[in-house]
C-alpha cells in the first residue's frame, strides 16, 4: 500500500447540551420539552464515563492515493488542488453501541443514539484540527464522506480497505455498505499546496515527524517537488 502507516487517535467523549441538541437538529434549547432536556443532562456524564470514541487515519500523496482508489468526477474535482490526502474513519466506539443496546427505555435509547452520532461527527472536527496543527503550512480541506456531497456511497468500501479498521473495533458489511458500530463515519481530507511566507519552511514547522514530508524551503517561485 503506497500510503503512510495508519495512526489511531482517541479523543475525550465530552459533549455539551448544545452539541447534543444540534445533533437532533435543534438550534436552541428554547421551547424544548423539559423531559428531553433532563434526558440530555443525564446522558452527558454517562457518555463521558463509558464512551471511547476514536479516529483512524492514513495519509499519502494524491498520486499514491489515486493508484489504489477508484476515480469519480466529484473526487477528482475535490482533489484537483490537493497535494496530499488523508483517508480516515471515526467512530463513537463499541462502548456506545453496547450502551444503546442495553438501554430498555426508548427515550433514553434515542438520546444515547444522538450522543453517538454527535461523537462520530466530532471525529471529523478532531481530524481537521489535528491536521491543521501538524501541518500548519498546508491548507486543510473540508472532509468529504462517501454518500454525501456527490461522492458515491460505493466508494466507502475502497476507502475502508485502506485502513486497519479492526483497530477501532469496526466491521464493514460490504454488501449493505454499512459499518458497525453504526455511529461511524468515513471520509477523506485533501491537504492543499504548501503555503510559504518569507520566514517559513520546514525548519520552522512544529511538526517533528511530518508523515507527508512537506517540501523544504525553496527559492521564491520554484515549484514544490512531488513526493517520492
Amino acid at each position: 500500500m503506497p500510503l503512510y502507516p495508519a495512526e489511531t487517535v482517541f479523543f475525550p467523549p465530552d459533549l455539551t447540551e448544545e452539541q447534543m441538541l444540534r445533533s437532533m437538529g435543534i438550534g436552541k434549547p428554547d421551547g424544548v420539552k423539559p423531559r428531553l432536556l433532563r434526558h440530555v443532562a443525564d446522558t452527558i456524564p454517562v457518555v463521558a464515563a463509558r464512551a471511547r470514541p476514536g479516529l483512524l487515519w492514513r495519509s499519502g500523496s494524491v498520486d499514491a492515493f489515486r493508484e489504489v482508489f477508484p476515480s469519480s468526477i466529484r473526487l477528482n474535482r475535490y482533489l484537483a488542488t490537493a497535494d496530499h490526502v488523508t483517508v480516515l474513519v471515526g467512530s463513537a466506539g463499541r462502548e456506545m453501541e453496547a450502551l444503546i443496546t442495553e438501554e430498555p427505555d426508548p427515550m433514553r435509547k434515542y438520546v444515547l443514539g444522538v450522543a453517538s452520532t454527535a461523537l462520530a461527527r466530532r471525529a471529523l472536527r478532531v481530524a481537521e484540527t489535528l491536521l491543521g496543527e501538524r501541518f500548519p503550512n498546508c491548507i486543510v480541506g473540508r472532509p468529504l464522506s462517501p454518500g454525501n456531497d456527490g461522492l458515491p456511497l460505493a466508494l466507502q468500501g475502497p476507502l475502508l480497505k485502506c485502513l486497519p479498521i479492526d483497530r477501532l473495533g469496526l466491521v464493514y458489511d460490504e454488501a449493505a455498505m454499512v459499518m458497525v458500530p453504526l455511529a461511524s463515519v468515513s471520509a477523506l481530507i485533501g491537504l492543499g499546496s504548501y503555503i510559504r511566507n518569507s520566514d517559513e519552511g520546514c525548519p520552522t514547522c512544529p511538526s517533528a515527524d511530518c508523515v507527508v514530508r512537506l517540501a523544504p524551503r525553496l527559492p521564491a517561485g520554484e515549484p514544490v517537488p512531488a513526493l517520492a
